[in-house]
């Protein structure tokens, strides 16, 4: 399976909390346990909402001429009920409370307008007001034309939450029969400019950006991002986010006023970034660059992986340019703000050090793994094995020492198939008989009336690249010479059992057992 190889080259790691400061931590603790979710969930949440709110004020940049914006897109990926929602909406409360303060102060001015646009249409000698606009903060749904007025009333850029990112996927171009909308939404990952010709005319967009946030479920991710979402590098430029599916329990941590207040200050502090632009309406934000150490190590990280995409699946391989050349960096400069912040500097210092370019790239290092197992969702149906069938493959792989002019017994199958098992859980001989013929596999009963499974050797290695990585315990009798009796003695040792790897000989040992 093209995934093994993936995982053999992707390297699965653990989030790197110890990159947030000690009062941040402390904060995405409280909320996960308080809300019942993963802290993974709540820190990329996180992570995404301040690269909103530090919106196009600043680009990152590794060499003159490549600039990058701090915008993050995030997909998590979670049954219905996980409670993602809640975690957003929480850590969203405060951007929309700003955002109902905008909206009720633009009413007001919009009334003002009204009433002096009024006075000066009854008199030419009173100038026409200029029209009031909209502080925007965040936007839900909205269409590109919609999404095209936010952006020119408001050149920071916004934070986008869909609750169900399918629907902004699947609401691209709905409306229209040649339509570019999933073209806008390429070029937004960028924050390029954006011309949108419709019949009622000619519209330019100088400046463009937002961070997106949504979920999604695990089965519903292949219908909704298709083929060509690999194609385009649509899909790519998420991150992409899997949840655990984990029993619902309560919590009786509250949420308090100390903890809350701190991630507040954080967004207020991010939204006072000062926002200049040029003659001509375009931004001019303030560019971060590497420091000399900072680019020799993401330069090195940069050319590991690039080195690696040849090697990586066709799905897996398109993910890496946007993986170490864009998130790298946007991440970079959210952590240097975020720095910034907690040591109280009153403005960001253009310099990014290598200690932030390396907590960076250890949240690729992470989201890389998420990425990966992500795409086992698009494994054909056929190629996933349930955990029954999982446990008998890695029963055949440990008894292949016991193979016999091309013969297993069966009795030894279902043995060490049992062993270790549940009670309820175990399976009979004809129970197992029938698993192995799910996976085409043959058994035969001998003229003693013993069954026994048809060795097929090309079959079975198939079979074995299905699974990947399985810790199998060999139990080995030996002797214990210091025992003047020559007692023996049971050896328990832990072997680990690539897919890939040739399959260690237990040819000697007594039996084992699978973990």
């Amino acid at each position: 399976m093209k995934s093994i190889l993936d995982q053999n080259l992707i390297t699965v790691y653990s989030f790197p909390f110890d990159i947030f400061p000690s009062k941040l931590l402390n904060v995405i603790n409280v909320l996960s346990e308080a809300l019942h979710v993963e802290p993974e969930i709540v820190a990329s949440a996180m992570l995404t909402i301040i690269s909103g709110t530090i919106g196009n004020t600043v680009r990152i940049s590794p060499k003159h001429g490549f600039e990058v914006a701090p915008f993050i897109w995030l997909i998590i990926i979670a049954l219905s009920g996980y409670g993602k929602s809640p975690v957003i909406q929480t850590l969203l409360k405060h951007i929309n409370e700003l955002q109902a303060k905008a909206y009720n102060e633009y009413q007001k001015q919009f009334q003002e307008y009204e009433r002096r646009l009024r006075k000066a249409k009854q008199d030419e000698s009173i100038d026409i007001p200029e029209k009031p606009k909209l502080k925007h903060h965040v936007v839900s749904d909205c269409t590109v034309e919609a999404l095209a007025n936010v952006f020119e009333n408001d050149s920071r850029g916004v934070i986008s939450y869909q609750d169900e990112i399918a629907s902004l996927i699947l609401g691209l171009d709905q409306y229209k029969v040649k339509g570019n909308d999933r073209q806008h939404y390429l070029e937004l990952f960028n924050c390029d400019s954006w011309k949108i010709d419709r019949k009622s005319g000619v519209k330019f967009i100088h400046n463009t950006g937002t961070s997106i946030i949504g979920g999604i479920q695990p089965k519903v991710m292949p219908d909704v991002f298709k083929v060509n979402s690999f194609d385009d590098g649509f899909l790519p430029r998420f991150l992409l986010l899997n949840a655990e599916n984990r029993p619902m329990k309560f919590s009786r941590q509250a949420i308090i006023e100390e903890i809350i207040s701190y991630w507040r200050d954080l967004l207020n502090w991010c939204y006072a970034i000062p926002l200049e632009h040029d003659d001509d309406g375009f931004i001019k934000p303030k560019v971060l660059t590497l420091s000399s150490k900072a680019l020799d190590i993401w330069e090195q990280f940069y050319n590991d992986y690039g080195d690696k995409m040849p090697f990586l699946s066709e799905r897996a391989r398109v993910f890496i340019p946007k993986l170490i050349a864009y998130h790298s960096l946007k991440f970079a400069g959210v952590l240097h703000v975020i720095e910034a912040f907690s040591k109280g500097i009153t403005s960001i210092n253009n310099l990014i050090e290598d200690e932030t370019i390396h907590h960076a790239i250890e949240l690729i290092k992470f989201y890389a793994g998420q990425t990966i197992k992500a795409l086992k969702l698009y494994e054909k149906p056929e190629d996933t094995l349930n955990e029954f069938q999982k446990r008998l493959i890695e029963t055949l792989r440990s008894l292949k020492g016991e193979v016999k002019n091309g013969k297993l017994q069966l009795s030894r199958i279902v043995e060490l198939f049992n062993h270790g098992v549940p009670e309820g859980v175990s399976h009979t001989p004809e129970g197992i008989s029938n698993m192995l013929a799910d996976l085409g596999l043959t058994t035969e009963k001998s003229t003693g009336n013993y069954s026994y499974l048809l060795w097929e050797s090309e079959k079975i290695q198939k079979l074995f690249s299905k699974t990947t990585v399985t810790t199998v315990t060999t139990v080995t009798t030996v002797t214990d010479k210091s025992n003047s009796e020559n007692n023996k003695v049971t050896e328990v040792t832990d072997v680990t059992v690539n897919s890939d790897e040739e399959v260690i000989d237990l040819e000697h040992e007594e039996f084992e057992i699978v973990k």
